[in-house]
């Protein structure tokens, strides 16, 4: 039998944007210790199902196959923080391990890390709406990050 968190809004207040907590890598639960939401086997938020066991998305009750882990803890992060700006930094921080460098831009500044978070939300977008033509639930912060919105 499965835990089910169902995530509707509590009266706790988090930041306009998130820093998640740092954690060892990989972990199907990049926020674990967040006050708003319990390690359960199954986050539940409007439209979406994760199954932290399994690694299992669901859309509408139609599943997405061909999720990778590595977009299935995006989406976890992405849910867990709805409503809020989830940095880019704290994004790619569960695509690869906490602190790791993924290249300079022109401009030398160690900002490679957003092209390999903007092309995991697109193959993520493009996975959801492969289901669900009408998907917009992602929503992106130019130069902050990207949030979970509400369907």
């Amino acid at each position: 039998m499965s835990n089910i968190t169902d995530t509707t809004p509590h009266s706790e207040t988090l930041p306009a944007m998130v820093d998640p907590p740092k954690m060892p890598h990989p972990q199907t639960n990049p926020c674990t210790g967040c006050p708003r939401f319990k390690n359960d086997d199954i986050i539940r938020y409007g439209s979406i199902w994760l199954n932290q066991t399994t690694l299992q998305a669901r859309w509408r009750n139609d599943d997405l196959p061909t999720i990778t882990r590595c977009e299935f803890r995006v989406l976890t992060l992405l849910v867990m923080h709805q409503g809020y700006a989830v940095r880019y930094r704290a994004i790619y921080d569960v695509i690869q391990k906490p602190g790791f460098l993924a290249g300079q831009t022109a401009g030398g500044f160690d900002q490679g890390f957003h092209t390999n978070v903007r092309s995991c939300i697109k193959r993520i977008r493009k996975k959801i709406q492969a289901i669900d033509p009408t998907f917009k639930n992602i929503v992106n912060h130019t130069g902050v990050g990207y949030s979970w919105s509400m369907d």
